[in-house]
């Protein structure tokens, strides 16, 4: 069966890799990566989160570089905002805007209502989901992006663990995490994970491309505070035969870059 997209799988990588960065406590995180297609970087991202009392907002900003950009450019930015009740992120609303080379820019809208249900929004207008995508999303599923807020929170007694379903529009997916060992990053010991993708409903499903996609996924413990955050430093696994790999190239905490310890 086809295997999803690269443009469809990123989000998802990212939101599963980005899950350790993202704590309540923290006011602002920034991460930055490069993402390697067969050894050719092929993508920059970067990713911001802002928490402030009973609300957040995030946003994932990525466009290919080289000559994938030459070729076949593409550029996604993707924003969402919610509210915090306790240690429970809510989303509310959620936009992928999206641009291919050639091609005319496309965008698509989330509006969670308070009851939990999900309109849709493109240019066509706005409406509900089909009825495959709503008899799959669940209370407790999530764009993306708020997505990383709430794997976040899951992970502080034990790292590496959960399913979570999310919905970006287009598709309904679960991102699993499962601990594999603990690894030596120079004079810390970081963890080995393995993050996987399963696509439930939507698009991807419609068109056949229900492969499961497994990643390895490396996070390195960072001291923030007195407190120690695993963060995402190496995302690898491959699509369509290609290798990938994601590496962190940047962290910041509160505007403070923080050196995870990796060498690459």
């Amino acid at each position: 069966m086809a295997k999803p997209s690269l443009s469809a799988l990123f989000p998802a990588v990212f939101a599963a890799g980005l899950a350790y960065a993202a704590q309540a406590q923290a006011g602002s995180i920034e991460l930055g990566y490069v993402v390697e297609v067969a050894g050719a970087t092929m993508m920059k991202a970067a990713y911001r989160t802002e928490i402030s009392g009973s609300s957040f907002e995030s946003t994932l900003f990525g466009k290919t570089e080289g000559l994938t950009s030459m070729f076949s450019g593409y550029k996604m930015n993707l924003t969402a905002n919610g509210r915090v009740e306790g240690n429970t992120f809510l989303p509310e609303a959620y936009e992928n805007d999206r641009k291919k080379k050639g091609k005319k820019a496309k965008s698509t809208g989330l509006t969670w209502q308070p009851d939990g249900s999900v309109t849709v929004g493109t240019a066509q207008g706005v409406k509900p989901p089909p009825a495959a995508v709503a008899s799959a999303i669940g209370a407790s599923t999530s764009d993306p992006l708020t997505a990383i807020l709430k794997m976040a929170n899951n992970q502080s007694k034990k790292p590496c663990s959960g399913k979570f379903r999310v919905y970006d529009g287009k598709d309904v997916f679960d991102l699993a995490l499962s601990f594999r060992k603990t690894i030596a990053l120079g004079s810390a010991s970081g963890l080995d994970c393995k993050l996987t993708w399963t696509p439930v409903a939507g698009v991807a499903v419609d068109k056949g491309e229900t492969d499961v996609e497994s990643y390895g996924l490396v996070l390195a413990p960072v001291n923030v505070g007195g407190d120690v955050m695993h963060l995402p430093v190496r995302i690898t696994g491959s699509t369509k035969g290609l290798s990938v790999v994601v590496s962190s190239s940047v962290i910041k905490i509160d505007g403070q870059a923080i050196n995870a310890g990796l060498s690459n």
